[in-house]
């Protein structure tokens, strides 16, 4: 998800949360309130889909070390039981065949390494009346089998899992645009009838549509702290945003800045040696906007 798709995606759960938080007076209009149960549900298959898709491929590709790890064990006792049989009979051919160490087949590529394990199968079926008084079972060529077809199809499954996130990609801009679609087509014609009744829904709906497209900069909040009776810069003041617990001082001017910042409603504090200290709560921090927060604090008495 680019810059573009995610800062589209975070204003539509903006408006969902006003939504949300006015969902009492949603149905007096019956097509506002279905046009948003359209609107929420597809915003949770988008986060949905998004959740999926940052899923790592980590545990996949531990899973083939790990079937790998296991088909090297087994055929290399194969391998070694049929060589010891093709010395005692003399069958150079057969002894050729097998005649690979463990880590050889560590070393190998996959497919060659899944070429040369069903190999040494077959030529084991082959030979599998001669090869029983070396250990060589039909049972332990089932389990050989299946770990080769485990290994087989896990190597499909890292390359599986990409093809799937790319598919979620391409489904993640279908649904922003059918969020898109919602709100430019229904949900900003319709709030118009709740202007009279719920001025401030219709306020805060508009201004949470505002964020289309990013900023130039992130969201970010910045300021400067004063001394109240004359003005001056206070230099070492904090500035901590509670809620995120984020600090940050001032510089020789008095400016601070939190760049980035999530978005949201916050308590910030300002505390400097020898001033009060001064709190202001709900401070509303602006998806991709640069919000300013100016302080003047008073010197204690």
């Amino acid at each position: 998800m680019n810059a573009r798709q995610k800062a589209k995606s975070d204003m539509c759960q903006v408006v969902e949360q006003v939504c949300d938080e006015n969902s009492a007076i949603l149905g007096e209009i019956v097509a506002f309130q279905t046009a948003v149960n359209q609107f929420k549900a597809l915003i949770a298959q988008l986060l949905e889909t998004r959740q999926f898709r940052s899923m790592p491929l980590t545990g996949i590709t531990l899973d083939k070390g790990a079937d790998r790890t296991n088909l090297a064990k087994e055929v290399t006792n194969i391998a070694g039981f049929t060589y010891a049989y093709a010395s005692v009979t003399r069958n150079e051919t057969l002894k050729a065949e097998v005649n690979y160490r463990h880590s050889k087949f560590l070393q190998m590529r996959e497919n060659q390494f899944v070429h040369t394990c069903q190999n040494i199968h077959d030529l084991c079926v082959a030979n599998l009346a001669a090869l029983g008084d070396y250990g060589v079972t039909a049972a332990k060529l089932t389990d050989l089998q299946a770990a080769i077809d485990a290994f087989k199809d896990s190597m499909l499954k890292p390359r599986l899992a990409k093809g799937q996130k790319a598919t979620l990609t391409d489904n993640e801009e279908e649904i922003l645009a059918q969020l898109d679609d919602i709100l430019t087509n229904q949900m900003d014609t319709l709030i118009a009838n709740y202007e009279e009744a719920h001025p401030d829904f219709v306020s805060h709906y508009r201004e949470a549509r505002k964020i289309k497209d990013p900023a130039s900069t992130k969201t970010q909040l910045k300021g400067i702290v004063t001394n109240k009776s004359d003005g001056l810069p206070i230099k070492g003041a904090t500035v901590t945003v509670v809620e995120l617990n984020l600090t940050t001082k001032t510089n020789s001017a008095g400016e601070y800045q939190f760049k980035p910042i999530d978005y949201g409603e916050f308590t910030i504090k300002a505390s400097a040696l020898g001033y009060q200290d001064f709190e202001i709560d709900e401070v509303k921090v602006k998806l991709g906007e640069v919000d300013r927060l100016d302080w003047r604090l008073e010197t204690n008495e």
